[in-house]
């Protein structure tokens, strides 16, 4: 393999990030093939050269093999893969890959070799080709300042857009005053405002930078995640966020989200990961941290009669930032058990006893009223 400078290693918080996209990928060319779409794009805006020093597959890779699986097993299922970068030699090691080199023949790569932010137009030309197919980019630069906000919204040409981007919350909140008015503009059209002085003087400029960049992106698609990266000192370094307008995009990417971070669902940190490591603490796995969802549960449905479980599921899986039906369905149990939930009625009419952890879409419950904390 040449390592002339253009292949480097691949640390834990970038795994995390390829675990998170070859998941959802691999539940999203499924699905829309199976849903009887017969085309869709994926596009890289920094692709590289897809694959790290040990051999580890990046991002264009993993996007091709899928696409290739997929077109082979739903016949008449055809995917174009956009690749952009700036660096010719990535881009041309990239071509000495087996995935890509041999797709399938109904999978169609464009290479494009330039900056991102300078090949919007050609990829919008590439888009309307067909205007109607579901489109998935990954937008993960390697430096600060070449995905504005602006771009990032054209990609979300149609319902069936989705985005997957990198945020660089980290670096923003280093330089957020900085006397070279360049880089604090560049900030300016990384989060999409017009003026810092908010964030600036917010408690926690971080979260303040990643709430507004969320706000942005809820303009454009209803279902936004955050998944927060930090660093082998614990610190926060950037975060990935996820946009779409469809409640099973939002579903699958938290369950990609939570097969990486099964405490949380909402972040990988490199200290906490080397350290559970060298504590062998894989012998005492934490299990999903679902407990908040009990209160948020009792807060919404309080006092409420004859709510069916698909209700409560829908609930949860668009209206919280990282639960899942599988949790909501523990927490069910717990209020159950504390006489939060009062009834359970099933309009089918049958008499079977219920099943611990079962919860049928089509059973009624009814909450009690929250109690006063004075």
């Amino acid at each position: 393999m040449s390592q002339e400078g253009y292949l480097w290693e691949c640390p834990p918080r970038t795994k995390a990030k390829l675990e998170i996209l070859n998941d959802y990928l691999g539940a999203w060319f499924g699905i829309l093939a199976n849903k009887g779409f017969r085309h869709v794009y994926y596009i890289d805006g920094f692709c590289g050269p897809g694959e790290y020093l040990s051999g580890e597959e990046g991002s264009p890779v993993i996007a091709a093999r899928l696409a290739s699986s997929t077109a082979q097993k739903y016949q008449g299922f055809k995917a174009t893969l956009v690749f952009i970068d700036k660096d010719p030699k990535a881009l041309a090691h990239l071509t000495t890959l087996d995935a890509i080199k041999n797709p399938d023949s109904n999978v169609t790569i464009d290479l494009k070799e330039g900056v991102f932010t300078d090949k919007i137009e050609s990829i919008k030309e590439v888009l309307n080709q067909n205007p109607n197919s579901p489109t998935f980019s990954f937008i993960d630069p390697f430096g600060f300042g070449h995905s504005p906000i602006e771009n990032i919204k054209l990609l979300m040409h149609n319902q069936s857009s989705e985005i997957f981007v990198n945020f660089m919350c980290g670096f923003m909140n280093r330089f957020k005053e900085h006397e070279n008015e360049e880089i604090t503009e560049k900030i300016k059209s990384m989060v999409g405002e017009n003026d810092l002085s908010q964030i600036i003087n917010a408690d926690d400029s971080i979260d303040a930078f990643c709430l507004a960049f969320e706000n942005n992106l809820k303009s454009i698609g209803r279902y936004s995640l955050k998944f927060m990266m930090r660093d082998e000192k614990h610190i926060r370094d950037n975060a990935f966020f996820f946009c779409g307008r469809n409640p099973m995009g939002f579903e699958k990417i938290k369950q990609a989200m939570w097969k990486v971070d099964p405490e949380h669902g909402n972040s990988f940190s490199a200290h906490r990961e080397a350290s559970r490591s060298e504590l062998q603490a894989n012998l005492f796995e934490i299990g999903a941290q679902t407990h908040p969802l009990s209160g948020m549960l009792q807060e919404k449905f309080h006092g409420r009669h004859n709510v069916s479980v698909e209700e409560i599921f829908k609930w949860v899986i668009e209206e919280t930032d990282t639960f899942l039906k599988s949790h909501a369905r523990i927490e069910l149990e717990n209020l159950l058990e504390k006489g939060i939930i009062t009834s359970i009625t099933d309009p089918s009419g049958s008499t079977r006893a219920r099943r611990k952890n079962s919860w049928p879409d089509r059973l009624l419950l009814s909450f009690a009223e929250q109690q006063n904390s004075n």
